[in-house]
């Protein structure tokens, strides 16, 4: 079969060098542990926190902590230290149902790290579980939601935005346009994950702290939560940039190959 020359060779893989570079797959994880796998101060308790757990008890093939580290805020909920059933790694988080008038959330703390004006994307994968009810309720969902908390000069308070979220089901939340979506509750050994996923331009921080969140509504019946992953989007001219690079290599691969 004959070759092609290697002056397109070379140009061919330097595109696609290109591309991985420009497509942001390198670009830094700006959330501390989203794996659940590290130790970041975290408490052991043996059962889900704050539940009967009448049928949580049967469930407790694993290990539950609580979690007090300085740039991860969680409201309620335990990590779960469970190899079989977390969606990567060997640990996972419980964010659990309780009676409150707002959200529920696992944050991140982020100070002087995001770029006002500059495009960041939060994803992450989560399972509709919750133990004191059995899979397939008809009256218990769980409805995940993404927020960026930023300091409001002009109200002089710290104000939470909802994001526009898309789900790997091809569902979306978006509440610009009353457009909600929610997620049967999964059985204990047979969970269902799915990928939220929000790409979001970062708030001006007035010289305080900007919050990310991932998080449910207080209707939802709980959530188990893994993989988080916040990145900086790259901007298209860094693809444009990208693109020249590779008109440039190859030419002048081709001039001397």
């Amino acid at each position: 079969m004959k070759q092609p020359p290697r002056s397109a060779t070379w140009g061919v893989l330097t595109f696609h060098l290109a591309i991985i570079i420009s497509s942001g797959t390198v670009r830094a994880d700006l959330w501390t542990d989203g794996g659940f796998e590290g130790n970041l101060g975290w408490t052991g308790t043996d059962s889900f926190m704050g539940e009967s757990a009448t049928i949580g008890a049967a469930a407790n093939q694993a290990t539950f902590y609580s979690l007090v580290h300085g740039d991860l805020i969680t409201e309620s909920g335990v990590w779960v230290d469970d190899p079989t059933r977390a969606f990567a790694g060997d640990r996972m988080f419980w964010l659990r149902n309780y009676d409150d008038p707002d959200t529920i959330c696992v944050g991140h703390r982020l100070n002087n790290v995001l770029v006002a004006g500059e495009s960041y994307k939060l994803t992450f994968s989560f399972a509709a579980f919750n133990p004191d009810f059995s899979a397939g309720s008809n009256t218990e969902f769980t409805k995940p939601a993404i927020e960026v908390m930023a300091y409001d000069d002009t109200a002089t308070a710290f104000v939470a935005k909802e994001q526009k979220i898309t789900f790997s089901n091809g569902s979306v939340r978006n509440p610009a346009t009353n457009s909600y979506s929610s997620f049967a509750l999964s059985d204990w050994n047979n969970l269902q994950w799915h990928e939220a996923t929000a790409t979001f331009d970062a708030p001006e921080s007035n010289g305080r702290p900007v919050y990310v969140w991932a998080s449910m509504t207080n209707d939802s019946a709980g959530m188990l939560l893994d993989n988080v992953v916040l990145q900086a989007v790259p901007e298209p001219t860094s693809v444009g940039v990208g693109a020249l690079l590779v008109v440039g290599l190859t030419f002048r691969r081709r001039r001397t190959g």
